[in-house]
């Protein structure tokens, strides 16, 4: 027999069932466990990629919320100054008016006032010039 590159001899199926046992072997203490660790990886972060999805939504949803309620806040907070803004309006113009209406008051009063006194000198000067003119009559006339 000669030896050549490829001799058909009985070491040829011993080496096939040699590669065969080892992958066999390789595959089953091998690549089996580290397919299954794989696996699991890959579920594990299939699972926390989904919570996190979840909690993002439910994050936007919240933030969409908040956005609502600190509009709806803002809006009455701009109803309630406006409102107080009216109010005191309406209060500083009631009590213009009440000045207004007691100044005109007191300026009546004044009048009458100043009107009676007037009346009282016209009334005391009519008496002093009736007796003045009695006075001088009575001068001239003696």
């Amino acid at each position: 027999m000669s030896a050549g590159l490829f001799d058909f001899n009985a070491t040829l199926p011993v080496m096939g069932l040699q590669v065969l046992l080892l992958s066999w072997l390789l595959q089953q203490f091998l690549y089996s466990p580290i397919q299954r660790i794989i696996q699991e990886r890959q579920t594990t972060i299939q699972q926390q990629l989904q919570l996190a999805a979840d909690q993002l939504e439910k994050a936007q949803q919240l933030t969409l919320e908040y956005q609502s309620q600190l509009q709806q806040a803002r809006e009455e907070a701009r109803n309630r100054i406006r409102k107080v803004q009216q109010e005191a309006q309406a209060m500083m113009e009631e009590q213009l008016k009440q000045a207004q209406q007691q100044m005109t008051q007191v300026f009546n009063d004044a009048m009458q006032q100043l009107a009676q006194q007037k009346q009282q000198a016209l009334n005391t000067l009519s008496s002093h010039v009736d007796e003045m003119a009695h006075l001088i009559l009575s001068k001239l006339m003696r």
